[in-house]
């Protein structure tokens, strides 16, 4: 631990600053889809403990994305909108994923499903997280579907809290202020959410009935296996979901860096974490990235520690963080995965397009319906060929 050369010590920052620049994604996931930020929190410290338990050598960044966490809570609004069924969910989604990683089916089908339908997919659901922190940042209440917030009476334009909008467009100001400058080992996200919160702290505009603070959220709950059909399937479909999304990052992982194997059982490994996490209350998630320095288990500590640090001491500071903030960041992440890493993928075939604008406009109407969607395209296609 003293010898650190100066490679390992730039790994080691890189990792810090990838966990941190989650962070705040990981805190408005929760709250947007109606979890709390609590069990995003804790479910990303079991699951990159359980990586490094059982991921030798291999360092990771684990956490509800945006794409898992938008279809966990269509589903979850589907069976009720209950926590208890929530844990359910999560609990029977796991076990089938194990069982998935066990009889080695992700093989052959999850990796051979067409790009259109994984694009046309993916970008649904984050235009759909895009729109989900407008009203946060409108300083109103969240939504846990687009549906649910297309269908709701009220307007986000309606009631504007001005104190909500301002942090807002001050963590936009922030966020490409630090990003221009390029600061090799500072998260310009994490940062312009601590600066809003620091300033919030001193000038004091947590007021009554403004929603601009993080409220507290007990993420325990008692699992309910009621309706086990309805359940099984839904636990498919998330379990489908969580299997592509972790193979698609290592994938594109691969070509970042070419000489990173990928590890042994990833999809096992993916399951069993969020088993623990569903078990103790929490939402863990898939692969959200992979280091590019990463064959050091060591940096999987480093992500496990900072997480395990923000559980402890989470509410203490969560008060004074506007949410506004977070929701802002979500904002730019979401506008920057669709205009970066997907829609700057140009698809030329006329059928491709059509496929990603149905697979595209059945996911904003409703998340499960584009996966249903795609699932069919998928095996259209790959009957043809």
């Amino acid at each position: 631990m003293l010898n650190i050369t100066v490679y390992e010590k730039n790994s080691i920052l890189e990792s810090l600053k990838e966990v941190l620049d989650c962070l705040p994604i990981i805190f408005v996931l929760g709250i947007i889809t109606g979890f709390g930020p609590y069990t995003t929190i804790v479910g990303g410290f079991i699951i990159s403990f359980v990586f490094f338990v059982f991921g030798k050598k291999y360092s990771f960044i684990f956490a509800p994305t945006i794409v898992y966490a938008t279809v966990l809570a269509s589903l979850n609004v589907s069976l009720g909108g209950r926590s208890e069924t929530l844990f359910a969910l999560l609990f029977v989604s796991s076990l089938i994923t194990i069982l998935i990683s066990i009889l080695k089916i992700h093989r052959k089908t999850v990796l051979t499903v067409p790009k259109p339908v994984i694009q046309g997919f993916m970008t649904g659901c984050f235009l759909s997280a895009f729109i989900l922190s407008l009203p946060l940042i409108f300083g109103q209440k969240t939504f846990s579907t687009l549906g649910l917030m297309l269908s709701s009476k009220g307007h986000i334009f309606a009631q504007i809290n001005e104190i909500s909008l301002v942090f807002a467009c001050l963590t936009f100001a922030i966020y490409y202020y630090l990003k221009k400058f390029k600061i090799k080992f500072i998260s310009p996200a994490f940062m312009a959410v601590i600066i809003a919160g620091v300033i919030n702290y001193f000038y004091n505009f947590n007021l009554e009935n403004i929603y601009i603070g993080i409220k507290n959220f007990t993420p325990v709950a008692t699992a309910d296996f009621g309706h086990f059909i309805r359940l099984l399937i839904s636990g498919l479909i998330l379990s489908l979901i969580m299997t592509t999304e972790t193979l698609l990052n290592l994938r594109a992982s691969k070509k970042t860096n070419n000489e990173i194997k990928s590890p042994k059982m990833p999809v096992f490994l993916v399951g069993l974490a969020n088993l623990f996490a569903s078990v103790t209350g929490s939402i863990a998630g898939v692969l959200a990235k992979k280091s590019e320095n990463g064959k050091n288990r060591f940096l999987t500590v480093v992500e496990a520690v900072v997480l395990l640090l923000f559980v402890i001491f989470f509410e203490k500071i969560s008060t004074f963080i506007p949410i506004a903030s977070i929701s802002a960041i979500l904002f730019i992440t979401s506008y920057e995965a669709i205009k970066n890493a997907i829609l700057a993928q140009r698809i030329k075939n006329v059928q491709s397009k059509i496929i990603f604008s149905i697979c595209l406009i059945c996911s904003l109407c409703n998340i499960i319906l584009g996966f249903m969607i795609a699932i069919v395209f998928a095996l259209v296609m790959k009957t043809k060929k």
